[in-house]
């Protein structure tokens, strides 16, 4: 999708389009002058702003090169959260039984599961393997963005893939083996290949924006959210083009410049089939669970209900948490959104400012709001701000761009290394949510401390007793004799793992057999507790 901008660099002239458009990142019409002073944004070895082919490579390089260091880098440090122990329970599912039942009463669209199986198989079940999937999205997201520079310009796509490379929440998300870092690589993959489309670039692209689509539709059902903003948003950029500003570009595109009626209507055919051939097969689990494509349609009203009832926040929540972590980015953004309204430029600037904040507005108004949620308006926000970075290097030099981009990349890779290495478990944090607290992998190693000791290693059994033990089933997978209660239950097990605010509830069943070996921070009101059996101690413990 990004390789005739990326790699090739070549700037060829949009069928039905005002070439002039392409001159500059701005999207502004360049004077007879300017044009040949300026060579088109990738179309030779030296571009605007004096940066050379080569040196636009190197830097996008040292973007991936960042941006992967901190997606990778120790993926398995923080603890599973809750809703990544269910997502890992499906995939256990799907991987040992070959069994997928999607469920829209509960949880999401299959491409998270199906992806993660293809990570697994090739590097075991674990947490590194399943994590790696949203980074490798995470990594994508950037490539798409490093893609868009005939629209963004070379500065511009340069600065919008370094915000998104270091941003805490872009960075966070990317780490979390939840279905929102596939949303968003999806919907900005589907919005890149439709435009080139739609410049004229070929029929190919469309079939390429219809299978992002798709796919959209078959990671989350918010897809529906997004698909009705970017919509209306290219409707309205082009009403402000033709009858506001009258700009070229809204009046340029005709159903000639892409081929011809008939042309049309066989792609958006093939485009149609395409969308839903891969929804039927992803739903139906590869024609195995027709029940799943019904459930896939019913959807929209089950969610209707659980945006309305779960995670209520005030409608100011997002701009709060955006304040907080994204300053950078979101400060930048609206400084270009008024620049691009202020004065004269291209259909696709108006759209991207009006995709941001046309989601952000839709987003706030559902009292239902979580932080992952931000990504959505978070990666148009960074297009707006690369592209705001890009025109103050044209318009009042390269010094003020570098030292504006400096400053926000700096303050912005602090906040990320801080909240991904060194805070994953502060809730005072608003990309922290409801988090599983590092004292949870302790008492995790402490079970396999004791279970080595005890010489029966995985053969080891163990008896749960509270029901919000998400994502321990994950940590124990590998034991072969562990049992879920929920509630108390008499037991000969050699260790029980249960809550403390059960211990008066525990005490009939465990008497003196069992040895309370230390209460654990699971989450925010929720400390888990491990007994063992005093004869599989092979040694004193200090217990209190």
């Amino acid at each position: 999708m990004i390789e005739s901008d990326l790699l090739a660099g070549r700037a060829g002239t949009a069928v039905g389009l005002n070439p002039d458009l392409l001159y500059s990142s701005a999207g502004m019409k360049a004077s007879p002058k300017k044009k040949a002073a300026t060579k088109p944004i990738g179309g030779g070895d030296d571009v605007a702003n004096g940066m050379t082919e080569r040196s636009w490579r190197i830097l996008a390089l040292t973007i991936l090169i960042v941006g992967a260091v901190l997606r990778l880098y120790a993926l398995e440090l923080k603890p599973l959260h809750h809703d990544e122990g269910v997502n890992g329970f499906f995939l256990r599912r799907l991987a040992n039984e070959n069994i997928y039942h999607y469920d829209p009463a509960n949880y999401h669209g299959p491409t998270l599961p199906y992806a993660a199986r293809v990570s697994t198989e090739l590097l075991g079940m674990n947490t590194v393997a399943v994590r790696l999937v949203p980074a490798v999205f995470g990594m994508g997201v950037l490539l798409v963005v490093l893609g868009m520079r005939r629209r963004l310009g070379d500065v511009g796509s340069l600065a919008s893939a370094a915000l998104l490379a270091v941003s805490p929440g872009a960075v966070f998300h990317s780490r979390y083996f939840i279905h929102e870092m596939l949303l968003v690589f999806f919907t900005l993959a589907a919005v890149s290949a439709a435009t080139r489309y739609f410049e004229g670039r070929g029929d190919l692209w469309m079939i390429l924006a219809a299978l992002s689509l798709a796919l959209m539709f078959a990671t989350k059902e918010t897809a529906i959210i997004s698909l009705i903003v970017i919509l209306l948003a290219a409707l309205l950029s082009t009403v402000w083009g033709r009858l506001i500003v009258r700009d070229h570009e809204a009046g340029q595109l005709t159903a000639a410049s892409l081929g011809g009626p008939e042309r049309i209507l066989a792609v958006a055919i093939a485009s149609a089939i395409l969308f839903a051939a891969v929804n039927v097969v992803l739903y139906s689990s590869f024609f195995s669970y027709w029940e799943g494509v019904s459930g896939a349609l019913k959807t929209l009203s089950i969610w209707k209900s659980t945006g309305e009832q779960q995670h209520v926040h005030p409608w100011y929540s997002y701009l709060q948490w955006l304040l907080k972590e994204e300053s950078p980015i979101l400060i930048v953004a609206v400084a270009g959104t008024v620049f691009v309204f202020l004065r004269r430029h291209s259909w696709f600037l108006r759209f991207v400012a009006l995709w941001a904040f046309g989601l952000f507005a839709a987003y706030s108004l559902v009292p239902y709001k979580t932080p992952w949620l931000t990504l959505n308006f978070l990666i148009p926000l960074a297009l707006l701000a690369g592209w705001s970075i890009d025109a103050v290097c044209r318009n009042f030099g390269v010094n003020l761009a570098v030292a504006i981009a400096a400053i926000a990349l700096i303050a912005a890779t602090y906040q990320a290394v801080v909240l991904n290495y060194f805070r994953y478990d502060d809730e005072s944090i608003p990309y922290v949510y409801a988090p599983t607290h590092r004292e949870f992998l302790e008492m995790v190693s402490e079970i396999e401390s004791i279970s080595q000791r005890a010489g029966t290693g995985t053969r080891t059994e163990v008896a749960v007793m509270y029901d919000s033990y998400w994502p321990l089933p994950w940590y124990l997978q590998a034991y072969q004799n562990v049992s879920y209660f929920g509630t108390p239950t008499p037991t000969q097990t050699a260790m029980v793992v249960g809550s403390a605010d059960q211990d008066t509830a525990l005490q009939p069943f465990l008497t003196d057999r069992y040895v309370k070996v230390r209460q654990y921070k699971q989450r925010n009101g929720l400390e888990s507790v491990l007994w063992v059996r005093r004869d599989v101690l092979d040694r004193p413990l200090n217990c209190p």
